[in-house]
């Protein structure tokens, strides 16, 4: 460290260089090392500026991680102290994960006498973080979204993400999420294209399907949420609700890849809309489920082929595990 003072009129500035400096909570769940910055004390007042070292980072979010995380932590904080207590705030600070995010975190923090301290901080998404940067965001989420999904998750990237953490606990968070696509190694069909924007309040997601494709089905609207909250370890279970349109041809192979392939080949065209209520858990070995509501309007069906094929079909199908119906 390098330190030096500046007389003033009656107060004296202390000026200071810091390498090397390890933070960490009592219980060890939260460190960084090798934080490099200068200081500035006048009176009261106390200025940090962190140089933007690259550290090793140990957090909660990253439990999962063999190793610690690495980042870059640039920007200004202030402090000031009083007899009764103290305040800090940093404007604006730039995180840079390696292999992850670039983040903005603002907020504040303080004690007033002997009361307990409180804190209030916004974290945001600085530029669009890709599928490819995504392994520390599947570490954080771990108890929210299963495995599954993240293996299922192969391409696509979040444009903008922000979270508030008050005295030290999540209260929320936003995610829009851009050209997501997903593939599967058994029978279900591809999702490409896929835009959603979703929330989280602390326990739970929910959010809104606003565009994708399915094979020649397209995304007419949905719902992503979590059915159960995470406890004692055990991630929560995904539920998915999206209404689709395209050809009926089409429609039927969604259904017999989704709920079962001992459904009856039907040879009918026309055009149909689909109600569909997928079911994704937290454990691989139970599966997915699916429930689908096909509606057909005008649909040509040729039962005989030498049989004069029956016109304008209207009605509603039905297709889960148990096969299809009306």
């Amino acid at each position: 460290a390098q330190w030096g003072a500046a007389d003033a009129s009656d107060e004296s500035t202390l000026r200071a260089t810091l390498a090397g400096l390890q933070v960490a909570s009592g219980d060890g769940a939260w460190r960084v090392e090798g934080l490099g910055a200068s200081l500035a004390a006048d009176g009261a007042r106390l200025q940090i500026d962190l140089d933007g070292s690259d550290l090793p980072v140990r957090t909660p979010w990253f439990a999962a991680l063999a190793d610690d995380a690495r980042a870059t932590l640039a920007g200004r904080i202030d402090v000031v102290t009083s007899p009764g207590g103290w305040s800090l705030a940093a404007p604006a600070l730039q995180l840079q994960v390696a292999e992850g995010p670039a983040l903005r975190i603002e907020g504040s923090a303080g004690a007033l006498e002997a009361g307990a301290a409180t804190s209030a901080w916004r974290v945001e998404l600085v530029e669009p973080l890709p599928r490819a940067r995504m392994g520390l965001l599947r570490s954080a989420l771990g108890r929210w979204v299963p495995d599954s999904f993240w293996t299922a998750f192969t391409d696509g990237r979040i444009d903008a993400a922000s979270a508030e953490l008050v005295d030290g606990q999540w209260r929320g968070a936003a995610l829009r999420v851009r050209g997501a696509e997903f593939a599967t190694a058994d029978r279900w069909p591809a999702t490409e294209a896929l835009d959603a924007d979703l929330a989280w309040d602390g326990e739970r997601i929910d959010g809104r399907l606003l565009a994708a494709r399915f094979g020649a089905l397209t995304l007419t609207g949905g719902r992503i949420s979590t059915l159960r909250v995470p406890r004692d370890g055990v991630a929560a279970q995904l539920a998915i609700e999206a209404q689709l349109a395209g050809p009926l041809q089409a429609a039927l192979r969604f259904a017999a890849a989704g709920a079962g392939p001992d459904l009856p080949s039907l040879d009918l065209i026309g055009e149909a809309r689909l109600d569909a209520r997928l079911r994704w858990p937290a454990s691989e070995a139970a599966g997915r489920s699916l429930e689908l509501a096909i509606d057909v309007d005008g649909a040509r069906w040729q039962p005989v082929a030498e049989a004069a094929p029956l016109t304008e079909l209207r009605g509603r199908l039905r297709a889960d595990a148990r096969g299809l119906r009306d």
